[in-house]
């Protein structure tokens, strides 16, 4: 994803109103394992982009009509705002991906998705919109149309 137009937002909660504001123009979305030093150690992805950084977990929200992906990174709320589709879908594959190790310890293959079975949760939807919850104002975090995103 190396020179891509991927912007960086940052929700800013000051003053109790809230609003998203422009981090970093051009960013280059990086994954990394995060035990890759520890001997006999899970593996441990997690997604870096600039200064925010946070585990891969099923608490990322991919909402692939505004092609964006909003995810906590320690205390603060990030929102990721792909150019185009064929960015957006190239980082979701990676994300499933990551997700499918971080939950299952394995790669994601077609012999350990059959493993996983079915109703695994393997990998996020791309057509569903996972929630969270922003903190200290209740608000759900998901962008709407009034969003500046």
């Amino acid at each position: 994803m190396q020179g891509t137009d991927i912007k960086l937002f940052r929700f800013n909660d000051e003053g109790g109103a809230g609003a998203w504001e422009l981090h970093a123009p051009a960013v280059a979305p990086h994954f990394f394992n995060a035990n890759e030093d520890a001997a006999a150690a899970a593996t441990k992805w997690c997604l870096e982009v600039d200064e925010a950084e946070a585990e891969v977990t099923d608490q990322f929200s991919l909402e692939p009509g505004g092609r964006r992906v909003i995810f906590r990174g320690g205390t603060t709320i990030w929102a990721l705002l792909f150019p185009s589709d064929a960015t957006f879908r190239a980082f979701v594959e990676l994300y499933n991906n990551h997700l499918f190790a971080n939950t299952y310890g394995v790669e994601n293959d077609e012999d350990n998705r059959a493993k996983a079975g079915p109703s695994s949760k393997y990998a996020c939807d791309a057509n569903s919109v996972p929630m969270f919850i922003l903190p200290q104002r209740g608000v759900k975090g998901t962008l709407d149309a009034h969003s500046p995103l």
